[in-house]
């Protein structure tokens, strides 16, 4: 519910790139709260799907502090990158549907 609250909020009315990508970092960044507080206390592969708890048996993703690596950190960038993405693609798909909605309203009035 956070998530939708501050998706809603952060994109306003009209579309803004600025405003859409905000909204998609925050609601991840909630999500990723939530899937660690979920996850501690559990091995690695208890997680719920997201990989926390547990990271020592993942070299490749953490340090040996036990801290995300660079690689996990620009997993989740290109995450949020290609959410953005499917957003606006989905939205200008969604502007040309009704703008052929429009076109075929006009004509059959």
């Amino acid at each position: 519910m956070l998530a939708i609250a501050a998706c809603t909020t952060l994109a306003g009315r009209r579309w803004s790139f600025v405003r859409v990508t905000l909204g998609v970092t925050v609601a991840q960044s909630l999500f990723h709260v939530l899937f660690t507080l979920g996850s501690l206390g559990t091995s690695s592969s208890d997680g719920g799907g997201h990989i926390h708890g547990d990271l020592s048996a993942l070299p490749n993703i953490t340090t040996t502090s036990g801290t995300p690596q660079v690689s996990m950190m620009l997993a989740h960038f290109a995450v949020v990158a290609v959410t953005v993405l499917l957003v606006a693609l989905g939205d200008h798909i969604l502007q040309r549907a009704r703008a052929a909605g429009d076109r075929a309203v006009a004509l059959t009035a």
